[in-house]
């Protein structure tokens, strides 16, 4: 018999059968269990009591077969949905009043997983087994003096003294955010040491600096502005916890299902939580980013917020509750946006005392404004709204509607950053909804003087990305006749050798009937020789031209001359100059057309006929010095620094240090650029009071550090270098030092 066959029959016979029927039945009860844990984390309809009593019944008489089980799904849980930790604590408090054992495994087992997340750097997942370790206390499985023990550990970080401020501020607020979970077990039980811990925090809390705040702000300008809106995130944890205190650690927004079963979790028998030292700081560990908190919508009414009916207070730790699960909700399912809308609207329906869609959208909007970078794209947050608005638009659309204006009366104080991401999120939005809008209470940013005002700009770029969505005339009959200044111009091609008496338009009759007729690359190379009449730049000009006019009709048709003649473009493209005429002829056809202008600058540099170098200098020349104040040439410089990247990541033959050192001196390319170019405006124009086109430009190179602050080790000392010189703009000189004030 052969082997082949030896085997088939072997799983073919009956005690094989049996073994894939067991196998197939244990995977089916491990789903099952998964499953009924995954529904912990869902507390809206206020059936976590009913869903731990089954749960419990179901794996009363195989927790043994299937501790491993239990014990890999509840890491899974606590680290996805730590605002949950609660109901998983008390899962856990009550398997261990009927397995005492187990209790203590699963305890040990998690305080292991705990340590190792922070040894590897894992901030976020850290931070919900944080919160669980914590809610053994109200279940009664942990001892407290064991856990004020581990608290007290991790605070030790607060008092290194040559470590970053980031790890020291991670570990503050670690603590200071489970303190809510347990502030009135402690208060209760452990008063004493309660204060203390509260008084090491205090101590800690007066020493760190919180100079980043204005940094990240999405506003620039007014303290006021910034203190009602963006609190520093740990500055604002820190007295929404002394509020708690002055209420005695009493709080109404967390889920304690705990209580329910107490008389069953106080009969068992407690653990002690094993000791941990925090790890030490390793050069190579990355924590968590500071931020500032986003506020439009305030409880009360405040001069940089709007008014939301029955909204917690700012200060009330309810209002950090609410927003913590909103923030889970999003960071779970943010990548399904039907689901997400769905959780996020049952959220809303769970919470009647208050007004949650204003916070929803407040958080959302926050978090696509986010600086130094956003956590997710624009267009996740973007679609999540649209799902919201189109599910409940009479509940979602109206909050959000006042979100946006409130943006909008203040886009003069916004940075240059989350004005495009403002700009990408609303023309996305508008596009879905037929671009319906009340156009005319925008109507006083028609009347300014300068173009380059902040609100006119807004308009201006936001149509522009309109265009690029829908069709001229649909944008043009969407607005009113007062918004006819900042409306585009026509999107058409300009072909000037229409005109037969410019120079050079016989030889573009010439090229346009030789490709016409289908002619070869060598032909038109040899019409371009011939005519020796013209300069070299001349028959650039004339030969980019023709072809775009050819292939105007379409990208396809732009993409197939360019790929037809590309052995001529790149002979012609000799140097940086020629490359200068080859883009000055595309920018010049394509005047009235950004999208155009920008899609076709990216071809030229994957076809290799542009070189970065060129590209560079042509984007900072005096010639688009105008432009510089629009979206489009930033999205070029972005193209160019991301294609860059991916080319350098498929390079292998490169290591990783010639990769960095080739990234560091294109950014600093870049941004030696950017000082050149700010410090001759500043010259020129000497000291104005409103300079439009300079806070434009600084602002584009502020946006450049933040899309690239993880790297800025890289170029630190070059950077330094570059704006201690005598002729740099001082505002340039203090921009770059808060930058390095704030990765430091």
């Amino acid at each position: 018999m052969s082997r082949r066959r030896r085997l088939q029959d072997e799983r073919d016979s009956p005690r094989s059968c049996k073994r894939q029927r067991c196998l197939e039945h244990d995977n089916a009860l491990a789903g099952t269990i998964e499953r009924m844990m995954v529904k912990l984390s869902d507390d809206t309809d206020n059936l976590i009591e009913f869903r731990l009593e089954e749960l419990i019944y179901f794996v009363d008489d195989q927790l043994e077969s299937y501790k491993l089980d239990i014990l890999r799904i509840l890491v899974e849980c606590v680290e996805t949905y730590p605002m949950q930790s609660s109901a998983y604590a008390t899962l856990v408090g009550l398997l261990n009043e009927r397995d005492y054992e187990f209790g203590g495994e699963c305890l040990m087992h998690m305080s292991m997983r705990f340590k190792r997340t922070l040894q590897q750097c894992e901030w976020d997942k850290a931070q919900g087994l944080l919160f669980f370790l914590a809610g053994l206390i109200n279940a009664n499985v942990a001892t407290i003096s064991s856990l004020l023990h581990l608290l007290n550990a991790l605070l030790m970080v607060c008092d290194e003294t040559d470590t970053p401020q980031l790890r020291r501020d991670w570990f503050a607020h670690a603590v200071l955010s489970t303190l809510p979970f347990i502030g009135r077990e402690l208060y209760e039980k452990k008063e004493s040491a309660l204060q203390a811990l509260i008084l090491r925090l205090k101590l800690y809390m007066e020493r760190r600096s919180n100079a980043h705040g204005a940094l990240l702000s999405v506003w620039t300008t007014t303290a006021a502005t910034m203190d009602t809106s963006q609190p520093e995130y740990l500055d604002l944890l820190w007295q929404q916890v002394l509020k708690l205190q002055s209420n005695n650690w009493m709080e109404q927004m967390l889920t304690r299902p705990y209580l329910t079963f107490d008389e069953r979790l106080t009969e068992a028998l407690q653990h002690n939580l094993p000791p941990l030292r925090a790890p030490a700081h390793e050069p190579n560990c990355k924590y968590n980013a500071p931020l500032v908190t986003f506020h439009l919508f305030e409880s009360s009414g405040g001069d940089g917020a709007q008014v939301a009916p029955n909204l917690p207070d700012l200060l009330s730790i309810e209002r950090h509750l609410l927003e913590s699960q909103i923030l889970e909700i999003l960071q779970v399912y943010h990548l399904e946006r039907k689901i997400c809308a769905e959780r996020l609207i049952s959220f809303c329906a769970a919470q009647p005392a208050w007004t949650v869609e204003h916070c929803v959208v407040e958080i959302i909007v926050g978090q696509l404004l986010e600086l130094p970078k956003s956590l997710h794209l624009t267009i996740n947050y973007g679609v999540i709204l649209i799902e919201l608005c189109r599910s409940k638009p009479l509940q979602w659309s109206p909050v959000l509607t006042q979100a946006i204006h409130i943006l909008f009366q203040r886009v003069d104080n916004m940075r240059v950053a989350c004005f495009d991401r403002f700009v990408n999120w609303f023309s996305h939005h508008l596009s879905n909804f037929r671009y319906e809008w009340n156009w005319l209470e925008w109507k006083s940013a028609t009347e300014v003087k300068s173009i380059d005002q902040p609100r006119a700009k807004f308009l201006q770029q936001l149509l522009q990305k309109c265009l690029r969505l829908s069709y001229y005339q649909h944008v043009q009959d969407m607005l009113p006749a007062c918004f006819a200044p900042l409306l585009p111009e026509v999107p058409e091609p300009c072909f000037k050798y229409i005109d037969v008496l410019l120079p050079g338009a016989e030889l573009a009759k010439h090229l346009l009937d030789a490709i016409r007729n289908k002619c070869n690359p060598e032909i038109v190379g040899g019409l371009l020789e011939a005519a020796i009449e013209h300069s070299p730049m001349l028959k650039i000009d004339v030969l980019v031209q023709t072809l775009l006019h050819l292939g105007s009709k379409s990208f396809t048709h732009t993409n197939a001359m360019f790929f037809k003649f590309q052995p001529v473009l790149k002979m012609l493209a000799e140097d940086e100059a020629s490359q200068h005429a080859i883009l000055s002829a595309v920018f010049e056809l394509w005047a009235n057309n950004e999208q155009r202008k920008l899609l076709l600058a990216e071809k030229l540099l994957r076809m290799k006929i542009i070189e970065d170098s060129a590209m560079l200098s042509w984007i900072f020349s005096q010639h688009l010095k105008p432009e510089l104040t629009k979206m489009y040439l930033w999205e070029l410089l972005s193209f160019i620094i991301r294609f860059n990247s991916i080319v350098l990541e498929k390079t292998d033959e490169v290591d990783e240090v010639s990769k960095n050192l080739k990234l560091k001196t294109l950014l600093l390319t870049i941004i030696r650029h950017f000082v050149r170019i700010l410090s001759e405006h500043e010259q020129q124009q000497g000291d104005q009071q409103s300079d439009y086109w300079f806070d434009w430009v600084l602002g584009r190179m502020q946006e450049l550090l933040f899309n690239h602050w993880t790297d800025a080790a890289l170029f630190e000392d070059e950077l330094k270098a570059i704006v201690s010189n005598e002729h740099v703009v001082p505002r340039v000189r203090i921009m770059v030092r808060e930058f390095f004030d704030f990765i430091e």
